[in-house]
Formats: structure tokens, sequence, C-alpha cells
């Protein structure tokens, strides 16, 4: 067990064995005392990042049919400005069979 693993157990067995119904602003203040104590500091909020499926995690249909469909678009655009390029690269050759 680590340094930091046996802080954490000290903590939560003073959350646990103290009776904070009597006073809970008291018994709030005094953890976040503790906390701060023992390196803990207070940070900025952050919104949680938008859900990404997992690598092997079971999606649902919606989700697939949603992936499937960026997948095909994507390799549309693709296909239309390789399709371009060549019809540029084409035409600067003097190449009239594309």
């Amino acid at each position: 067990m680590s340094d930091d693993d046996r802080r954490a157990a000290r903590i939560i067995r003073a959350i646990l064995t103290r009776n904070i119904d009597s006073d809970l602003d008291a018994a709030s203040l005094e953890i976040v005392t503790a906390l701060r104590g023992h390196g803990w500091r207070p940070t900025n909020a952050h919104p949680t990042p938008p859900w990404q499926p997992q690598p092997g995690e079971a999606l649902g249909p919606d989700i697939v049919h949603h992936c499937a469909a960026q997948v095909r678009a994507a390799l549309t655009e693709a296909l239309e400005r390789a399709a371009q390029t060549e019809g540029t690269h084409a035409a600067t050759r003097g190449d009239t069979s594309a």
C-alpha cells in the first residue's frame, strides 16, 4: 500500500467514523481541510467530453447506422476529390481519355 493509499484510507476512516448529522457545515469544512492537508487542491470544473464508444464495446443499431453514414459520406467526399484531382492532372497532361 502506497503513502497515498494510506492517506486516503485515513481520510475515509475519519469521515465514516464521525457523526456528521449534527453539524454538516463543520464536518464538510473539516473534510476539505483534511484533503487540502494531504495535498488536494480544488481545480476548475470541466465539462464531460462527449461519449465515444470504446474498442470492443457493443454498440446500439442507431450508433452503428450513424457511424456508417459518416464513413460513407467521408468516402464519397474522398472519391470525389480524387476524381477531381485526376481530371485536373489529365487535363494538364493533355490526356483526353479521362
